[in-house]
């Protein structure tokens, strides 16, 4: 009888000192995050960190934890400067609040009229561009939130199932801006 063999996967494998490296620095972030107290991660928490997953692919933890949505980091967002939400709104229970795919942020700037050019500079003014200025928490950071015509490029099957096509569709940007 013939032993199985091993699937061979492209997935990079990690040296012991490079995951201890990588746990490591996990947990000072977590530390850091409570405030110097020392709370042991529990088996959910580790397998469901998104931090954690990060750093075991060999990916450095950015300086300040990314602004989230839908619960989750957005390192998209941080690396590339644009993401496209789903969902964006003023909170009708907080001034100066609005919401970002289910996510909290800190309104700088309500109904302000700009486009941001491609190295994230604003653009003379044209109708229909309102938005706000924008800022995840306290971070420096600022990013514009507008809403663009034609500005998402989806794939879908709507109308005929199983047949895909892309198409664009009006939505929400959010781009970070340069200061």
């Amino acid at each position: 009888m013939n032993k199985p063999r091993a699937v061979e996967t492209e997935e990079p494998t990690l040296t012991k000192s490079q995951a201890r490296k990588a746990f490591n620095t996990y947990l000072r972030i977590l530390e850091k995050e409570n405030n110097g107290k020392h709370f042991p991660p529990n088996r959910a928490d580790i397998e469901h960190s998104a931090l954690l997953s990060r750093l075991l692919d060999g990916n450095d933890a950015l300086p300040e934890p990314p602004p989230r949505m839908f619960s989750y980091p957005n390192y998209e967002l941080v690396e590339t400067g644009i993401y496209y939400p789903h969902e964006a709104g003023e909170s009708k229970s907080q001034a100066d609040k609005v919401f970002i795919d289910q996510s909290l942020w800190n309104i700088v700037e309500r109904n302000h009229r700009f486009r941001l050019d491609e190295s994230g500079q604003p653009l003379p003014l044209e109708l229909g561009d309102i938005g706000y200025l924008v800022r995840w928490e306290e971070q420096k950071t600022l990013y514009a939130l507008t809403w663009e015509k034609q500005s998402r490029e989806i794939t879908t099957s709507e109308g005929t199932p199983g047949i895909f096509r892309k198409e664009k569709r009006d939505g929400w940007i959010l781009q970070k801006v340069q200061q």
